[in-house]
């Protein structure tokens, strides 16, 4: 860090990213990095400008992570209605 930096808290830091300071602590801690995005000097979090740069940029390649992995789509398959329809249309069905 240079003495230029701009230090920011995490409350400070949540408003630059449009987010509250708890999805932001939750993203920092499911999220570590080396070198940290982070000094947590106690209970409080530190940000630097440029770190806050660097939380974007992990935020966006997790984004990108996420949805790389997501299936297209999550319907059921034809055979699991098929017997879900067989069940519910059976003589054996209980009322």
């Amino acid at each position: 860090m240079t003495s230029g930096d701009q230090i920011l808290t995490l409350k400070e830091a949540a408003r630059h990213l449009r987010m509250t300071g708890k999805t932001l602590a939750s993203f920092l801690r499911a999220h570590p990095a080396e070198p940290p995005l982070f000094a947590k000097p106690g209970r409080d979090y530190l940000i630097s400008a440029r770190d806050l740069d660097r939380i974007y940029d992990a935020m966006k390649q997790a984004t990108h992570a996420k949805h790389a992995h997501a299936p297209l789509h999550r319907s059921p398959s034809h055979e699991r209605i098929m017997a879900r329809l067989h069940e519910l249309t059976s003589s054996n069905r209980r009322r």
